[in-house]
């Protein structure tokens, strides 16, 4: 039943038979079997088409709800290792893994990973990474989170003294993205300015590079400004974007976590 409930998740975030088989290394036939056994063993349908995509009933995304804490730490179960053996695995963003997490990470036995921010979460949820340090941007559900403080954000390039300014920024699908659209209203009343997006790009280490190079002015976070040594970069009032750390509510007590935590908070990002 592990196997097929396995097989239900993976269908769900991957929305066709292809993508979960993909995800779990086994045909799409098998997918569908494992699917078909689970309807049969539950006495309801759990999926559904819509359009080109297959998605989940009421009764599919009940189910999952419930059994994926389950699924979750039979998962932690089975990958323990003896104690002095074991290292956390941690993912974070190009953006914090290119400026100011690195050096926050020092003498800490992990496994670390980068990856977009809505990978890491995705991810996380899966198994596939214990830790995931990012922007928090919303709600997490069955995720623990630990805010770590926050980081400034400004703009690089060469900003017009008045009138609107038109921003090269980061792609809305990211969490940094999210958090921007909550804030984009707000920012302009601080300012006084029109704020007007012409570009959006998956990289704050690329942003800031073209910038520098006269392609536009873009919109990064401060620690990437730092870490390319840019001289020029002005600070946007009231735009602060919160980190956090994620990590699944079973890890609570693990020691090494909270040693990450203790190295994390010792040097705030703000």
């Amino acid at each position: 039943m592990v196997e097929q409930l396995e097989a239900l998740r993976a269908l769900r975030d991957g929305g066709t038979t292809a993508l979960a088989a993909v995800r779990l290394r086994i045909s799409q036939s098998a997918v569908s079997k494992r699917i078909a056994a689970l309807e049969a063993r539950c006495g309801v349908a759990l999926v559904r088409p819509s359009g080109r995509r297959i998605v989940l009933t009421p009764a599919g995304e009940a189910l999952l709800t419930e059994a994926t804490p389950l699924l979750l730490r039979l998962q932690e179960l089975l990958e323990q290792r003896p104690e002095e053996q074991r290292e956390l695995v941690v993912g974070a963003p190009e953006s914090l893994m290119a400026s100011w997490l690195p050096g926050r990470l020092r003498g800490l036995r992990l496994e670390l990973h980068v990856h977009r921010g809505p990978v890491l979460v995705e991810r996380l949820r899966s198994g596939s990474l214990e830790v995931a340090i990012c922007v928090d941007a919303g709600s997490f559900p069955e995720l623990l989170v630990e805010p770590l403080g926050s980081e400034a954000m400004g703009l690089v390039g060469d900003v017009p003294a008045k009138g609107p300014i038109d921003l090269w920024t980061i792609e809305e699908n990211s969490l940094t993205g999210a958090f921007l659209s909550r804030r984009w209203a707000r920012l302009q009343r601080s300012l006084g300015r029109e704020l007007r997006v012409q570009r959006r790009l998956e990289s704050f280490v690329v942003l800031a590079r073209l910038a520098m190079e006269g392609f536009g002015v873009a919109l990064v976070p401060e620690g990437i400004a730092r870490a390319l040594n840019i001289q020029n970069f002005q600070v946007l009032p009231e735009l602060e974007r919160p980190l956090c750390l994620l990590t699944r509510p079973s890890n609570r007590e693990r020691p090494e976590l909270r040693l990450l935590l203790n190295q994390l908070r010792g040097q705030p990002a703000r």
